[in-house]
């Protein structure tokens, strides 16, 4: 393979890699961003369970999959679920590519 061109792959995956990274950033601060909406929109799912368990992220998480906010209306809720779907998709394009790149080096 000529030199330009392994160069060029290396440096792909690398930035493949990097891309991912800063999703990964990008999905923890909607995570953030979330708890935040969720501790003042709804006082009572960041109280009520403390006994069950005394972290708020897990009761959210919780409740995202199987309790009340799984079926809720709220708008930042709806697109937080439909940006982490997205996210995801994403990240995994991106690192698969990263590893497609870096095998091929």
């Amino acid at each position: 393979m000529e030199p330009q061109i392994e160069w060029a792959l290396s440096h792909i995956a690398w930035l493949m890699f990097i891309l991912a990274g800063l999703f990964f950033v990008l999905q923890l601060w909607r995570w953030q961003q979330l708890l935040k909406h969720i501790r003042v929109q709804y006082p009572e799912l960041a109280h009520t369970a403390e006994n069950d368990s005394p972290n708020i992220a897990i009761r959210v998480k919780q409740s995202l999959e199987s309790g009340t906010l799984a079926n809720s209306q709220d708008p930042v809720i709806i697109r937080y679920q439909k940006q982490q779907s997205s996210l995801r998709l994403i990240m995994a394009i991106l690192l698969t590519m990263g590893f497609v790149m870096a095998i091929l080096e």
